[in-house]
C-alpha cells in the first residue's frame, strides 16, 4: 500500500455482489480476505482473526508493515477500514487503532 515510513488509512465501500448479481456473505467476504492476505502480493501473516455479527476484523503484518482490516456489512454494501504502518510504530498505534476503528460501525 504506502512507501516506506508512510501511515496509510484506507476507507472504502462497495454493494456485496458478485459480478452474476448474487449476493455475497460476510463470511464469504471473510474467507476471501484471509486468504488474500496470506497469498496475496507481500504474503501477510495473520496474528487475529474474528468474524462477529455484522463485522469482521483482521490483523498482522506484511513487508515490514502492521495491518489492520475491520469490515462492516451496512444494508446491501460491505464497508472496509484498512489502517497499515510501519511495525517501528507500534506503541504509537496500537492505542489509535482501537479508536479509529471503534468509531467505525
Amino acid at each position: 500500500m504506502g512507501m516506506a515510513g508512510q501511515t496509510v488509512l484506507i476507507v472504502y465501500g462497495r454493494i456485496n455482489q458478485d459480478m452474476h448479481g448474487n449476493a455475497i456473505a460476510l463470511q464469504q467476504q471473510f474467507d476471501q480476505d484471509v486468504a488474500s492476505f496470506k497469498n496475496g502480493p507481500g504474503k501477510g501473516t495473520i496474528t487475529y482473526k474474528k468474524a462477529g455479527k455484522g463485522f469482521y476484523v483482521i490483523s498482522g503484518h506484511r513487508n515490514g508493515k502492521i495491518f489492520y482490516q475491520k469490515t462492516i456489512i451496512k444494508k446491501d454494501a460491505f464497508c472496509f477500514a484498512v489502517l497499515e504502518y510501519d511495525s517501528t510504530e507500534k506503541m504509537v498505534y496500537d492505542g489509535i487503532a482501537g479508536e479509529i476503528f471503534k468509531s467505525f460501525k
